[in-house]
């Protein structure tokens, strides 16, 4: 029989800081579980190597939604890392922390210690930003770097948002966030950034730090209304390993809930249908599923400038390669996308609720580089097109009582007509952008869904067959006061003793146009609110 003070589920993005910050700020035993085994090989460097690992079932949960009548019956690729690291090996590497106005209304919900400036200590705690900026942070163990350089193809993307309206703002993840800017990068001197890594180096040496890797979690122990451990397959063989203080669990927003769920925590009549005990009755778990759908305009370029051509083209591939190698920099150095646009729909609302990012690929098909996808033979970029603040709402729920079953995930893209105006809207920007100087000078075509679509009827079928997934999921145990909530503002699992949450479904909204910076955030303040637990 083993026992720690602490069992951190998970080893992703907030799983990695949360155990980490609890073994170095206080001298209570940590145990931290992972499912997946160590990152190999040159991929897992290089930020444009995700295409060639999210095909890789050793290092990735693939999941795929339900199929949806909103998407006229297609079903969508919505993978998750499983491996030390977990998705922050695997993601897009911008780096968002949000609209500054979306954590006051968390705030305001409810949900007391979450407003923008409460959490804003959180954020730059964990920054090591490359450029001295007032409202950033320096020295932390998570490097940010500004795209660079600057290419032909991003800087006509700017100067034609410029001309259309759209300023310029030199750093998206200050006060305000609106405006066209350079991404910034979870990178440090073009390499990725895998959180486990960089926040392992601070407690490799800690002995009160432990760590199970190739480690299944089948569910949470519970005695009456206390978690007390967790049941584990490891090596073939099946254990329970006991926590003296608390279980954190720290799977993301799929995987949390079916972990809750074969624990006999969620609603009855998906346990009683899944034949599992009621050990507490919790409806929201599993609920509130909320993701970002984007649809992308493709444009064939007159010059050979872009990611297309890494492949078509021999020698423009060599170049890019040569800089990558030599200055750690360029479009290798990037995860395809380098610029982008963060606007409103309307005037006359408080914050931005649009996005336009500028890609330097097309594809044949439907996009998605992670699934059944190839680029174009012609030099293309995309603009990809989405609203920051989804209405529509679904739900991830087991199906099986076997850990080893797959969930039932259906975000219910598009459910909401909000949704589908705004991204109609942002379309008509994209295009609007698409023909400015010195951007249209760049521009062969509009090859998807081309011009010749503009009706609204035309533009909604396009967007319902070729949109797919941010891989944004959040919400499905969603912190706040209202009867579908499943944590409180502490983090805890309401109504259990000695069990948290600690990752992006604890989110009630979305608050950015991406979830990874949040989710450090999340464990880095999750950190402070353990340690100051006063019953320990």
């Amino acid at each position: 029989m083993q026992s720690f003070d602490y069992i951190v589920v998970g080893s992703g993005t907030s799983g990695s800081v949360l155990a980490t910050r609890l073994a170095l700020n206080s001298k209570s035993s940590v145990l931290l579980i992972e499912a997946g085994g160590r990152p190999k090989g040159i991929w897992f460097k290089i930020p444009l190597g995700i295409g060639k690992i999210l095909h890789n079932k050793r290092y990735i949960w693939k999941f795929f939604t339900k199929k949806s009548k909103n998407l006229d019956g297609r079903n969508i690729y919505l993978p998750q890392g499983k491996i030390l690291g977990g998705s922050s090996t695997i993601n897009g590497l911008v780096f968002f922390r949000g609209i500054a106005q979306k954590f006051d209304e968390i705030s305001k919900s409810g949900c007391k210690g979450w407003s923008y400036k409460e959490v804003l200590p959180y954020f730059k705690k964990f920054e090591n930003f490359e450029k001295n900026r007032i409202e950033r942070g320096q020295g932390g163990p998570v490097n940010i770097t500004e795209v660079s350089p600057k290419d032909i193809l991003s800087e006509a993307f700017k100067n034609a948002c410029l001309k259309i309206g759209i300023k310029f703002n030199k750093d998206y993840n200050s006060f305000l966030s609106e405006g066209v800017s350079y991404l910034q990068l979870n990178t440090k001197r073009g390499k990725r950034v895998n959180i486990f890594d960089v926040y392992h180096k601070l407690v490799k040496r800690k002995r009160n730090f432990n760590l199970f890797y190739d480690t299944v979690v089948k569910k949470i122990v519970l005695e009456g209304k206390k978690a007390v451990g967790v049941e584990v397959i490891k090596n073939n063989h099946q254990m329970k390993i006991f926590a003296n203080k608390e279980v954190i669990i720290s799977c993301g927003a799929i995987q949390t809930p079916k972990l809750l769920e074969l624990s006999g925590i969620g609603n009855p009549k998906i346990l009683e249908k899944n034949s599992i005990p009621v050990l507490h009755k919790l409806n929201g778990v599993g609920e509130n599923l909320i993701d970002h759908y984007t649809i992308r305009l493709s444009y064939k370029s007159k010059k050979i400038i872009t990611l297309n051509d890494l492949l078509a083209k021999r020698i423009k591939a060599i170049k890019m390669i040569f800089q990558y190698l030599f200055f750690r920099n360029g479009l290798l150095s990037t995860p395809s996308a380098t610029i982008q646009a963060i606007f409103k729909s309307e005037k006359k609302l408080e914050y931005p609720d649009l996005k336009i990012q500028l890609v330097h690929l097309t594809e044949k098909g439907r996009f998605g580089i992670a699934y059944d996808s190839q680029t174009d033979i012609f030099s293309g970029f995309s603009l990809s097109c989405y609203q920051l603040f989804p209405r529509s709402k679904g739900s991830t729920h087991i199906s099986s009582n076997d850990v080893n079953k797959e969930t039932i995930i259906d975000p219910n893209y598009l459910d909401d007509d909000d949704d589908m105006n705004k991204i109609l809207k942002a379309i008509k920007i994209a295009r609007k952008i698409s023909l400015q100087s010195p951007l249209k000078e760049l521009i062969v075509e509009e090859t998807k869904p081309g011009l010749n679509l503009n009706q609204k009827d035309e533009l909604t079928k396009f967007i319902k067959n070729y949109g797919q997934t941010s891989y944004h999921p959040i919400g499905t145990c969603k912190m706040g006061n209202c009867e579908e909530s499943v944590v409180d503002s502490d983090l805890k699992v309401k109504g259990l003793d000695n069990l948290r949450i600690v990752d992006a479904s604890i989110l009630p909204f979305h608050v950015s146009a991406n979830t990874h910076a949040q989710c450090l955030m999340i464990a880095e303040k999750a950190a402070d609110l353990v340690l100051s637990t006063k019953k320990y």
